[in-house]
């Protein structure tokens, strides 16, 4: 339960990985637009991506690059007792996005993911496509210390390859589809996570 609850939140999710000393994209939780105005600041200025503190599958993440449409996206989303979270964005053209799946402390897949024309969100629920990935030792061990450092023995890792071959951990999922990477790898991605549960509990 603990670890589904880090999960459900993305604050506590970055703070798990921090703590492990695993790499996680800058990022600012505002509770008003002064304090946007304020993490923009140290970052330079726009664009920026802000997010829904429990978002999923792509919903309650923007792109931010005016502050019209800062004003107008913290108005219509912020709750303040909840707060948003703020981080860097890499442009879509520039970067790697990765899905790996993590079950009983085993890499058993990963795939690549791209944005559909006109969006920068890599989502295979948005995209419904996905593609094949050479999965560097690199990647595979941070998306296992990612699963460990949350408690969870079942998660979908979310990396982020920049420019510069740097990876960031940009969210674990708890409940992580597997749709798109049985298509990516034509793996039984439900078989594996059957047999990992029928060893484990059964």
């Amino acid at each position: 339960l603990d670890a589904i609850r880090l999960a459900k939140d993305q604050f506590l999710t970055l703070q798990a990985l921090s703590a492990a000393q695993l790499p996680i994209p800058d990022t600012g939780l505002i509770n008003s637009y002064e304090g946007f105005q304020s993490v923009l600041a140290r970052w330079g200025g726009y664009p920026v991506v802000v997010k829904q503190v429990s978002g999923r599958v792509g919903e309650g993440v923007f792109l931010v690059d005016t502050e019209h449409k800062a004003r107008l996206i913290l108005h219509n989303n912020l709750e303040p007792s909840k707060g948003m979270l703020v981080q860097k964005f890499i442009p879509p053209e520039n970067r790697q996005d990765v899905r790996v799946l993590v079950v009983g402390g085993v890499v058993v897949g990963a795939m690549k993911l791209k944005p559909k024309a006109g969006d920068f969100r890599a989502n295979f629920h948005l995209s419904k496509k996905s593609w094949p990935v050479d999965l560097a030792t690199e990647w595979e061990n941070i998306s296992l210390k990612a699963a460990d450092a949350l408690g969870l023995e079942i998660a979908g890792v979310d990396l982020i390859v920049d420019p510069y071959g740097k990876v960031w951990v940009i969210e674990v999922n708890y409940t992580p589809g597997f749709t798109g990477l049985e298509a990516a790898t034509g793996l039984d991605i439900a078989g594996r996570i059957i047999d990992y549960v029928a060893e484990t509990y059964g």
